[in-house]
């Protein structure tokens, strides 16, 4: 992870972590960071770092702040990675010589927090001034949440602003505080709260070094925000939130985040969306809209990086279609073909599941037809849209035959594989209910209730394709009822049709003969 790269690049060659780049070493920082370190595995830098502590550890126990003079939050850092690295000796010095302290404050009651106390005022009783930074008021919620009053932060997190944090709680300022949204975050994931706008803000402000930003304004890199963005992220991490397929992973590409409530929402006006995802597929794309668009509300091209035929012909059809819309994809993703397929995660930007969902995700109607760029709609296709009509509410997901034509000319029919199974071309509500999850070879559309196919609807020109003529050393026989026919009974033996309707060919897959 970068941040963490960038933190390890900090450590000083006489020791210790510096407080910025060109800085001194920093005993507070380096205190705390320990425990972040070893959360992620650094154990021999966190180890460095203790011993560095343990060096300059005052004689009766205490930790000086850069200003020279002991501190008492400094030297509770300090105690905090020295427990959590094992140096139990330093660490009972450091506890015995905070035990003597009176340790009171805002600032401090984190350090309250890490000894266990329990002799504080409850606090409610404790007034908060509008001048405190919200760094400072983050850190007595940390101790406030360490000594169990739970509920009392979340209260108080409920009355912070989502997302960036401003410098101070109340007080008018211009700047903000990275590290005060992270430690925020921390706080609402520890507590089981929706930290979503305070995660995608932090990702949005980690630099390409991977550092981050004091705040909005004062830009400065400093250590002490990455310490708690590493927190978030190993929390995160913990709880599976990268697993979350509507989150894109990368944070360069929030703005690609599903929209779950959106997609989720019952109030979608009643139609039929066609979902068509193209990457440099131009040769039968602008076919594939026009002859399904009579039947759909609305057609959505999902567009990934493509070569300029297939944007051209993307464009062209918003221009002459007003039910046409284009959404445009960041980047290619990883193709069921590549060897990553089976290593990238499924949110992340560059997998193709996660587009997939994105797509459908992008459609306005109650009903989502999903339809590749090389499949040709028929007028059969109006039997589905008359069942969706008669039955609007029905959860249910209804499966099309496509007939496989090959051949430059379309007058060739694959007899090896003459029709689809029947599914992977379907129609079924606009809900998350219906999505796209990874399989080690391919993708599956996730469906939770009951299925239905209603039989031949399409033809289906991949084998059309001038890099696809003689696909997988398949036989071809001609595009004529009688071979249509023999081709379906032979391969019919084997795989039981699915449709309704006549498992050896309708007269409507026919209709677009020239």
């Amino acid at each position: 992870m970068k941040t963490l790269d960038w933190v390890k690049s900090q450590e000083l060659p006489t020791g210790g972590l510096a407080e910025f780049p060109g800085g001194k070493a920093y005993p507070e920082v380096t205190g705390y960071m320990i425990p972040t370190l070893l959360d992620w595995g650094e154990i021999d830098l966190a180890n460095r770092l203790a011993d560095w502590l343990v060096s300059i550890q005052n004689p009766d126990g205490s930790f000086n702040g850069t200003d020279g003079k002991a501190h008492v939050f400094d030297t509770g850092t300090c105690y905090e990675g020295l427990k959590a690295a094992g140096r139990n000796s330093a660490a009972d010095k450091a506890r015995a010589w905070l035990m003597t302290q009176k340790v009171d404050g805002f600032y401090n009651v984190r350090v309250l927090g890490l000894l266990g106390g329990e002799n504080i005022l409850p606090p409610e009783s404790l007034h908060i001034p509008n001048y405190l930074r919200s760094h400072y008021f983050a850190y007595y919620l940390e101790g406030l949440y360490l000594l169990g009053y739970n509920d009392f932060v979340k209260e108080q997190l409920e009355t912070r602003p989502r997302g960036m944090q401003p410098y101070f709680i109340h007080w008018p300022n211009d700047d903000t505080d990275t590290c005060a949204t992270a430690q925020i975050a921390k706080l609402r994931l520890l507590l089981g709260m929706d930290a979503d706008p305070e995660i995608s803000i932090l990702r949005s402000l980690v630099n390409s070094d991977g550092s981050l930003p004091h705040g909005l304004v004062n830009k400065k890199q400093v250590l002490w925000p990455c310490k708690y963005y590493l927190d978030v992220e190993h929390l995160l991490q913990q709880q599976g939130y990268d697993d979350r397929w509507h989150k894109v992973r990368e944070w360069q590409f929030t703005q690609f985040d599903i929209h779950l409530g959106k997609w989720q929402a019952p109030w979608k006006p009643f139609g039929i969306s066609g979902c068509f995802r193209v990457r440099n597929d131009p040769e039968f794309l602008y076919e594939a809209v026009t002859s399904h668009l009579p039947y759909l509300d609305e057609a959505v091209i999902a567009l990934q990086p493509s070569d300029g035929e297939t944007n051209k012909v993307a464009i062209e059809l918003t221009k002459e279609f007003p039910k046409v819309r284009v959404e445009y994809y960041p980047v290619a993703p990883v193709f069921i073909t590549d060897p990553e397929w089976p290593e990238v995660p499924e949110n992340s930007i560059r997998s193709f599941v996660y587009l997939s969902n994105w797509a459908l995700s992008k459609c306005r109607f109650s009903w989502i037809a999903r339809i590749e760029a090389d499949v040709i709609g028929l007028s059969s296709f109006s039997k589905i849209v008359e069942r969706i009509k008669n039955e609007p509410q029905a959860k249910r997901l209804y499966g099309r035959v496509l007939l496989n034509l090959a051949g430059a000319k379309r007058d060739r029919v694959s007899q090896s594989v003459p029709r689809n199974g029947g599914w992977d071309e379907c129609v079924f509500p606009n809900h998350p209910d219906y999505h796209f999850t990874r399989r080690p070879k391919y993708e599956v559309l996730e469906n939770p209730n009951e299925s239905e196919c209603m039989g031949w609807s399409a033809l289906h020109l991949k084998r059309c394709k001038k890099d696809k003529i003689g696909w997988n050393n398949e036989t071809y026989v001609p595009f004529d009822r009688e071979h249509v026919a023999g081709a379906l009974r032979e391969y019919n033996r084997e795989n039981a049709y699915p449709g309704p309707d006549n498992p050896l060919g309708e007269e409507c897959l026919f209709e677009r003969q020239e």
